[in-house]
């Protein structure tokens, strides 16, 4: 029999039928039965990324290793050894993509150029310890003071390093003539010591240039240095070197002649 339900205005019907107590009032809300549902989706794209994953991961581990340089020269090296030992079959030599082998010419450039700066820095070392060796090896202390250095010069230039040393150190450039000749011997010696000294040695007991050999040879080498002065005879230099010793008074002279001018006018207000 039926049941006759009395019903206010604007009362909601309400029912006791289960799927009207799963409607909400509310429009926003979801309906029933939405968060399983939901539930259940995202349990299925879980499943679907970690199957994803490994499929990736296993297709990772049967690609081909990146090589790195070390292993392709060693695997190169492994190909000449094997050619080289008569062996021609090609399933037992390494195979090279077209990346490997711009890697190997890229490697092959840069050993190259390695080599090529350990030449250049065994080269410069070699060079500068010459030069070590050379400035040690040179005591010589020039100009030449007294007549006791002279002899003393005259025995060390038996030693060729020093006589070679002695002709850099000589060797000046920007002038000509007899001037370039008396700078020369102006680095030699002394004007004391060259008022001691002639040419030819015959007056007063004075030394003799010329027959100290070494020297007065080492005197030729270093004029002809000079570009100006690279034909220049022996003769030519010879008769400006006497020149030179006879003056050497003379420099004196106007050297002292010259200080006193020099302190006179400091003196004078």
């Amino acid at each position: 029999m039926p049941t006759l339900v009395l019903v206010q205005p604007n009362e909601p019907l309400v029912s006791n039928s289960p799927d009207h107590n799963c409607m909400s009032t509310n429009s926003s809300s979801p309906p029933c039965g939405s968060k399983s549902q939901h539930e259940n989706h995202s349990q299925e794209r879980r499943t679907s990324s970690t199957r994803d994953f490994s499929e990736n991961s296993q297709r990772s581990s049967t690609a081909t290793p990146l090589m790195t340089p070390t292993t392709l020269i060693s695997q190169r090296q492994d190909n000449s050894r094997l050619q080289g030992s008569g062996i021609n079959n090609p399933s037992m030599l390494p195979v090279f993509s077209h990346t490997d082998e711009i890697i190997l010419r890229k490697l092959d450039y840069l050993q190259a150029s390695v080599n090529e700066l350990r030449e250049t820095f065994h080269l410069a070392v070699r060079q500068n310890t010459t030069i070590i060796e050379e400035a040690e090896s040179d005591d010589l202390e020039i100009p030449l003071k007294n007549v006791a250095d002279f002899e003393e010069l005259e025995a060390k230039l038996m030693d060729p390093k020093i006589r070679s040393s002695l002709v850099k150190r000589l060797s000046v450039s920007g002038s000509k003539g007899t001037d370039a000749i008396y700078r020369v011997l102006a680095l030699l010696m002394t004007n004391e010591l060259a008022t001691l000294i002639s040419y030819a040695g015959t007056r007063g007991g004075k030394q003799s240039f010329r027959d100290h050999e070494r020297i007065t040879g080492c005197v030729y080498l270093a004029v002809r240095k000079n570009p100006l002065m690279s034909t220049a005879t022996n003769k030519e230099i010879d008769g400006s070197i006497g020149e030179w010793l006879k003056k050497a008074t003379t420099r004196i002279d106007n050297k002292k002649k010259k200080m006193m001018s020099k302190s006179t006018e400091q003196v004078t207000p």
